[in-house]
């Protein structure tokens, strides 16, 4: 097992909380490397011994992100009937947990789709066979692009007003849609 030395850890969290900082403020385009070492008090240097540039600190905060979401566990036969409360309670806790940041991210859609990341999880987990019919399968994209726009929308609806339902009702609200649209 590797061990992080701890000034790294401390350097790539201070860069990481001086671009979130920064993102509250204003446009990622806007946003210079400079910026976040000036905000974060390290060098560029220092910044660049981390990340490529910018996109790369981006790309890596949101990983860091969505990597807190559990993977749904499986009960059924499609991804749809995999989705149990666990699943949604554990996504609705991450997004409460980390809101301002999912706020950030929200507020600035030209950064982060969350709604592409949601279907591009749905697609990678469904291991269609290779001979799934054409039909079959231009079905089964359709449900997922619905479901997730559908998911999608309301977490950035919650948040984006300030979470207006405690995280547990949400979760089950959002559990008894996913069962009457896909078991009904």
């Amino acid at each position: 097992m590797e061990k992080t030395d701890r000034r790294t850890i401390k350097t790539c969290r201070a860069l990481t909380d001086a671009m979130w900082d920064l993102l509250n403020e204003k446009k990622f385009d806007n946003i210079s490397v400079r910026d976040i070492t000036e905000a974060a008090d390290i060098n560029r240097s220092t910044f660049y011994l981390h990340y490529e540039d910018k996109y790369d600190l981006m790309d890596q905060m949101i990983k860091d992100l969505l990597a807190k979401f559990n993977d749904p566990k499986p009960a059924g036969t499609t991804p749809f009937q995999e989705m149990t409360i666990n699943h949604y309670q554990n996504s609705v806790t991450n997004i409460d947990q980390n809101y301002r940041r999912f706020k950030i991210l929200f507020c600035h859609p030209d950064i982060f789709d969350f709604q592409a990341w949601l279907a591009d999880a749905y697609f990678s987990k469904s291991r269609l066979p290779h001979d799934f019919p054409d039909d079959k399968r231009i079905d089964y994209e359709f449900e997922v692009n619905y479901f997730t726009a559908a998911i999608a929308g309301t977490m950035r609806w919650w948040v984006l007003n300030d979470r207006p339902i405690p995280a547990d009702r949400m979760a089950e609200k959002l559990y008894g849609i996913h069962q009457q649209l896909f078991f009904s």
